[in-house]
């Protein structure tokens, strides 16, 4: 049965966040991962439940993307730089896992260009995305840079 993450989130406790990258695109990319800041409240939590949720990340920027970067909503420092010097053309995916858990429903992303340009798409609530998984996807629209959770 699918469940949405806020239902099921209700019965997890506060715990590390961890997003893994487990692929891009068609190609086969080597694994990395990032562990976005915790903070006091999450690191009290090593035996609490959390769920790992497989989620892909679709690149409708119209810029190819050099580094990719995730954290938990609101803090102040980013995770590893998640690419690992490959790249994720306009139109492309990345599938990553999250690790979510009740307090960890909103994830702050930042994309950056070649130059080193940045995008930040802050406040992604996934509360909505099944525990089967989702798809984040991050575009460019008339009203600027949005991202959205499915």
């Amino acid at each position: 049965m699918k469940r949405k993450l806020s239902v099921v989130a209700l019965v997890a406790a506060v715990a590390t966040s961890l997003v893994v990258l487990a692929g891009c695109g068609g190609s086969s990319n080597s694994a990395s991962s990032a562990a976005p800041a915790s903070s006091a409240a999450q690191s009290s939590a090593a035996t609490d439940t959390v769920i790992k949720v497989p989620m892909e990340v679709k690149n409708e920027t119209n810029v190819t993307l050099h580094k990719l970067y995730v954290s938990g909503a609101g803090l102040d420092e980013w995770g590893d730089e998640l690419l690992s010097g490959q790249v994720l053309k306009n139109g492309e995916s990345v599938k990553l896992t999250l690790t979510v858990d009740k307090n960890n429903l909103k994830w702050d992303i930042r994309a950056e260009d070649s130059d080193g340009t940045a995008v930040e798409f802050k406040g992604l609530d996934i509360s909505e995305v099944s525990t089967d998984g989702g798809v984040i996807t991050l575009q460019e629209t008339s009203d600027g840079y949005v991202a959205t959770a499915k």
